[in-house]
């Protein structure tokens, strides 16, 4: 059985020329910045997907990691 992993989406891009009806940058960014923080996914690839259908929009660019513990916040 797979099991989903998270991922920290640290920065990310989305194609907005596509959109029926024009977005305002306010939107884009608003849209931008609520992608941004912690997804669970099968693998890189199924990230990309569930990103992308959830927000509406293709991805043009992003970067991520594998989710794992802040050394400012983590408890040994």
């Amino acid at each position: 059985i797979m099991k989903q992993k998270s991922y920290l989406v640290t920065q990310i891009e989305f194609d907005f020329s596509n959109s029926p009806e024009e977005i305002s940058k306010d939107e884009q960014k608003f849209i931008t910045d609520n992608s941004l923080g912690v997804w669970y996914a099968f693998d890189d690839e199924h990230l990309l997907d569930k990103v992308s259908d959830t927000i509406g929009f293709c991805i043009k660019d992003i970067n991520f990691e594998d989710n794992k513990p802040h050394a400012l916040t983590a408890y040994f």
